[in-house]
């Protein structure tokens, strides 16, 4: 049953996303998710994301790192308060322009949030390179879609 589905610009014909949904090798994507009221939960839930490969470095492949944050705007020190909902690697390798889905929990206190009326939880899409001892220097992702799932 899907519960939740968030649309960005592109489906919608807008030329340009915007630049918050893009994560690049220098900065991560930020992304608010409206959660409905009559969200039941009764199932496990989870995050699926849609996502659009807008640069990729062919010499450094990369991983995708979903976090839930607490914050309700962006800021330089976000990635400071964070909880890691699940990290994913493209097989095949990413290709510019083809949208891929990915798979995450959702977090764990979700049906507490909807129970305390929050309506909104708040998503950190940041991209890092399988190998720590390499950098990223081209590479971004942008999150189209984002949809919750029991």
């Amino acid at each position: 049953m899907i519960i939740l589905t968030i649309g960005f610009g592109v489906a919608r014909g807008e030329p340009e996303v915007p630049q918050n949904l893009t994560a690049t090798f220098e900065q991560p994507a930020f992304i608010l998710v409206d959660v409905p009221r009559n969200l039941t939960l009764s199932g496990a839930a989870a995050i699926e994301l849609t996502v659009l490969p807008r640069i990729v470095d062919e010499t450094t492949p990369y991983l995708v790192e979903v976090y839930l944050t607490k914050d309700t705007q962006w800021r330089e020190d976000l990635l400071s308060d964070k909880t890691l909902l699940g990290t994913y690697g493209f097989f095949p390798p990413a290709q510019e322009g083809k949208r891929r889905k990915f798979v995450v929990a959702a977090p764990a206190n979700l049906a507490e949030l909807v129970a305390t009326g929050e309506d909104t939880i708040s998503l950190v899409v940041q991209i890092v390179p399988v190998n720590p001892r390499t950098t990223l220097n081209h590479s971004s992702l942008t999150v189209l879609e984002v949809t919750v799932v029991e």
